[in-house]
């Protein structure tokens, strides 16, 4: 197609050369010898300049529609090389170079944006639907995958984080290159301007908004499920597979990102309020799967605790360490856990600034008091926890009770630990209630 555009071209100047004898060609700027003739030609260059545009743009088109159906192809490659063939062909209908340079019509110009305009839909939409079937495949693996060999905990999560990385990353670079070549490269708007008109510029920065905020919103949604089911995984290495999730989550929403070419534009507003509304949404998740597995880890240690003091009692200090041990360890896992499903509550590059937590006040206000309460409900948990393991010290007899103390003393300490705020957040003096529980505590 390149090759024959060009040569078309190049017979259709050939063509033109002599459509007036030699030595009575016209003069200066003039393209007939008759003032009439002159303007006819025009309107004849112009028709022909408008037709040859609007037939290059209906073969990219159809040529694109195929390229994105062909699942075995380049995509890629033939992107690029559907941008060459329509400037070739579009280049075949300018005016002869002998010829003065005029301006294009305005009506080129509607029709250049209306190009690009239908190109970006176009491309954006095979976006979406790339990243639909690309979650869908790779849950479906991660599914399969959970059914296998379980040997390697972190296998299963490691691979769904690899596919869907890989898929976004491709996505995204399919999506460029399908958006590439929208305006012919002759007559591209000027640096920072991304159409021609006014009317069409708003309209596409409306149709990029639109699609950023229904990126960000699929992209939210995909890394819900994923951290449901990381976290209902038993055989799984759920640390790992938060970690994964974060990484999937940014190169999927990097996918709706504008092209480079563009001139930066500031969210809307509705994006940072969808921002702040996944990333309390998260805080609330990580904080109830903390609190229900610091629950479950308390009831299984004094289970275990009960079954050892009934037993061989030959080292007092044995039931007790065992107990610590096994608290200690669970709430440091827990307080692990929460840290990785909370780490990418906001996407990267995108975060509020160092001493803020939410973009919004009134965001940031309600994360500080669920974050008081968490930390209020988690000290209040703790301690009731200390007082009954105190309390089973004391009656137990046969154990040693200083050894049993010191122990209760580290569990609470790490328990007390597992309600701290991510390290990401600005440190911020505990509330009165938690004094007044402190010294409640201290009296008890």
């Amino acid at each position: 197609m390149t090759a024959a555009h060009s040569r078309i071209a190049t017979v259709r100047m050939k063509c033109n050369t002599c459509a007036y004898p030699k030595g009575s060609e016209p003069t200066g700027g003039d393209v007939r010898f008759a003032p009439a003739a002159a303007a006819a030609h025009n309107t004849a260059s112009d028709v022909f300049v408008a037709a040859t545009f609007t037939r290059c743009n209906v073969a990219a088109v159809a040529s694109s529609m195929a390229a994105a159906a062909d699942t075995g192809g380049d995509v890629i490659a033939t992107y690029a090389g559907i941008c060459t063939t329509r400037t070739k062909c579009i280049d075949a209908g300018d005016p002869p170079a002998s010829e003065p340079q005029r301006a294009p019509l305005a009506a080129y110009f509607t029709a250049s944006d209306a190009y690009a305009t239908a190109s970006f839909t176009r491309c954006n939409a095979d976006a979406v639907a790339s990243s639909v079937a690309a979650t869908a495949q790779a849950f479906a693996e991660l599914n399969a995958c959970k059914l296998g060999d379980r040997t390697n905990p972190a296998g299963c999560s490691a691979a769904h984080t690899t596919t869907m990385k890989a898929a976004h990353s491709s996505i995204a670079i399919v999506r460029a290159n399908c958006n590439s070549c929208a305006y012919p490269p002759a007559s591209k708007p000027d640096v920072g301007k991304i159409r021609y008109a006014v009317a069409a510029e708003a309209a596409y920065n409306t149709a990029s908004d639109l699609f950023i905020a229904a990126t960000f919103t699929r992209c939210n949604v995909a890394a819900v499920a994923s951290s449901m089911a990381a976290a209902a995984d038993a055989k799984g290495d759920v640390v790992s597979a938060y970690l994964g999730i974060c990484e999937t989550r940014t190169a999927c929403i990097a996918m709706g990102d504008p092209p480079a070419s563009e001139a930066p534009r500031s969210p809307p507003a509705a994006y940072f309020t969808a921002s702040d509304a996944y990333a309390t949404a998260v805080y609330t998740r990580c904080n109830i799967e903390a609190v229900a597995s610091s629950v479950a880890a308390t009831a299984q240690a004094f289970g275990e605790l009960n079954v050892c003091t009934l037993g061989d009692r030959t080292d007092p200090a044995f039931c007790s360490a065992a107990h610590t041990a096994t608290m200690v360890a669970a709430h440091s896992r827990i307080a692990t856990i929460r840290e990785a499903c909370n780490a990418c509550a906001y996407p990267k590059d995108s975060g509020p600034d160092d001493k803020k937590v939410r973009f919004a006040v009134a965001a940031s206000a309600a994360h500080t008091t669920a974050s008081d309460l968490f930390i209020a409900a988690t000290f209040t948990r703790c301690n009731v926890a200390a007082v009954a393991s105190s309390m089973a010290a004391a009656a137990d007899s046969y154990g040693d009770v200083i050894a049993a103390y010191t122990g209760i003393y580290a569990t609470r300490t790490e328990c007390i630990a597992m309600g701290d705020s991510p390290d990401s957040e600005p440190n911020r003096a505990p509330t009165g209630e938690l004094d007044s529980e402190s010294e409640i505590m201290m009296l008890a």
